[in-house]
């Protein structure tokens, strides 16, 4: 075991150190289309299951690799944990909700949220002909999430409108963020994508006063945790290149 993590710690020096003096000196501001995969872990578990994540960045990579970007991400699952019981209050000893029609309302339960999010990092340079390297990014930024609940025909007003509020679970709060990834760009072609690991970590509070499930307000704070795996498309708004000095070029 002591072999294999001085093996991996060797290896990831030595590239880091290489990767360093690969400079690619090209500005590049990028939009980045992206989907994430995401699973999510402590207090967030205990409500959602795995979900998904589509969204937006706005990337800027300066000639020494330094990267900065802004990111908005929407988040949406359909598995929500808690929905056999979230009701249990108004419902039937058969667990429905008889609509103001007494019949049983078709009620949905959706886990909806989104957060944005400031990065930097940097990005280490692999010695091909094209454009490709490591991305590595840490940041801070926002997370809200919530249960989005649907009924057909909007024909059970006591989960409608307000009555909504107080039980949808609604929480937010700061949050932090890792990345790791491989971006690659082919030189003069549309062939230009990110793919990477990344984890964001929120402590939030709930940002409702009453909630029916648990007869009164969430007083706690959450630490909500998702992570996951996550591709993007890249577009190149703009792009520039220094030619006064030696630098690593992609031809």
């Amino acid at each position: 075991m002591k072999k294999i993590l001085f093996l991996t710690l060797f290896v990831l020096i030595s590239f880091f150190s290489f990767g360093q003096k690969l400079v690619d000196s090209t500005k590049t501001l990028s939009l980045i289309a992206h989907y994430s995969f995401d699973i999510p872990a402590l207090d967030m578990k205990a409500r959602y299951g795995n979900n998904s994540g589509v969204g937006a960045e706005l990337s800027y990579k300066t000639s020494k690799n330094v990267l900065f970007a802004l990111d908005y991400n929407y988040i949406f699952g359909n598995n929500v944990k808690i929905e056999d019981s979230i009701f249990k209050g108004i419902s039937t000893a058969d667990g429905f909700i008889l609509d103001q029609n007494g019949m049983y309302a078709e009620v949905f339960c959706y886990e909806r949220g989104f957060s944005i999010i400031a990065k930097a990092g940097y990005q280490f340079q692999l010695p091909t002909k094209y454009y490709s390297g490591i991305q590595v990014m840490g940041g801070g930024g926002f997370l809200q999430h919530k249960i989005r609940i649907e009924n057909r025909e909007n024909v059970a007003p006591q989960i409608l409108g307000d009555y909504a509020k107080g039980y949808d679970y609604l929480r937010n709060g700061p949050a932090g963020y890792l990345y790791v990834g491989y971006v690659f760009h082919a030189n003069k072609k549309i062939i230009k994508f990110t793919a990477g690991f990344d984890c964001l970590f929120a402590f939030t509070q709930s940002r409702r006063d009453y909630l029916f499930p648990i007869q009164g307000p969430d007083n706690d704070t959450h630490l909500d945790i998702i992570y996951g795996f996550k591709v993007g498309w890249i577009i190149n708004l703009y792009k520039s290149q220094k030619s006064n000095k030696k630098q690593y070029y992609f031809n």
